[in-house]
């Protein structure tokens, strides 16, 4: 009886000993870094990767626990929360903490008590590809118990985590490769142009098209000395666009047009890209954006657009100084 107490006391010991151990070299935080390459314009991965439902319900942990992904719009004021479940019991949460548009997206989640971090997605524009700099921070509990457990279950997410990663590239990859358009450099010379400014939805293109359509019907024909242009005064990745629509004119006397402006283009260097109106200017003004950087040069303002109506033909310039 004595030999079978002092066993007890001993392996009792033991486990404190170890437990202590667990306690004092286990990490107080669980991260994961990885890196995958997409063959898809940042625009398109920025919007896959934006909506978790499309990446986080893909991961074999999750369908082997049998989660259950639930969308939680009630507080319209902050982003969506995406709650899970699972058949044990286990419960947590993911939602958008901050973004920028195309660059980077940072989630917040929680999948034990006293467990949460972040998930960074981070994309660098490549023109061709877009590589994306994944990593996951998770603070661990402190009880022993729980983050041993916690460790444990996110052991078999870090498996999971770079499989999700290579199953969302091969997704995107196979429904939206990039569009290489070829970049050129050139020059806008000065000239004057009647000019209409407008604040217009990033969606309504209509809108935009519209104004110019408008503007054309007011300026006399034997006036005008090149193509028709739209010029943005923000990003043209922005929600909300500034946008000025204008016509170049010939030099000498012209009359007035009401509420338009007859305004001064000062021409400079460009680099510049042919595309057929309709495609995506979101990505043609990446692909400059990147040749300028690739180039060593300074994106100097934001593009102006020539618009051929009758080929449906587009040239979007970039003007970029050293």
């Amino acid at each position: 009886m004595r030999r079978w107490i002092r066993w007890s006391l001993r392996l009792l010991i033991f486990l404190i000993f170890v437990s202590l151990l667990i306690y004092i070299f286990m990490p107080s935080a669980l991260i994961l870094r990885e890196s995958v390459i997409f063959n898809c314009p940042p625009r398109v991965v920025y919007q896959y990767l934006e909506n978790p439902k499309r990446w986080i319900s893909r991961s074999d942990y999750f369908v082997r626990n049998q989660h259950r992904l639930v969308i939680d719009s009630t507080n319209i004021k902050q982003p969506t929360i995406y709650r899970w479940s699972s058949k044990n019991g286990d419960k947590g949460w993911l939602q958008l903490k901050e973004s920028k548009r195309y660059e980077n997206l940072t989630f917040s989640i929680s999948y034990h008590p006293f467990s949460e971090g972040e998930i960074v997605f981070n994309l660098i524009n490549q023109r061709e590809k877009t590589q994306v700099n994944a990593s996951v921070y998770i603070d661990l509990p402190n009880s022993i118990w729980l983050k041993f457990k916690v460790y444990i279950s996110y052991y078999f997410i870090r498996k999971d985590f770079r499989r999700d990663l290579q199953s969302a590239v091969m997704d995107c990859n196979l429904n939206n490769s990039t569009v290489i358009y070829e970049v050129k450099s050139g020059t806008i010379s000065d000239f004057r142009a009647f000019i209409r400014k407008k604040y217009v939805s990033k969606k309504d293109g209509q809108g935009i098209m519209q104004e110019l359509l408008n503007l054309q019907k007011v300026v006399p024909q034997k006036n005008v000395a090149g193509l028709p242009y739209i010029q943005f005064s923000t990003s043209p990745i922005d929600d909300t666009l500034k946008v000025i629509t204008g016509f170049p004119v010939k030099n000498g006397e012209i009359q007035r047009i009401p509420n338009a402006i007859l305004a001064l283009f000062t021409g400079s260097k460009t680099l510049y890209a042919r595309y057929r109106i309709g495609e995506n200017i979101e990505d043609i003004y990446n692909q400059l954006i990147y040749e300028a950087n690739k180039q060593g040069l300074l994106a100097d303002g934001y593009p102006i657009i020539f618009l051929d109506l009758k080929k449906q033909k587009a040239t979007m310039h970039l003007p970029v100084t050293k």
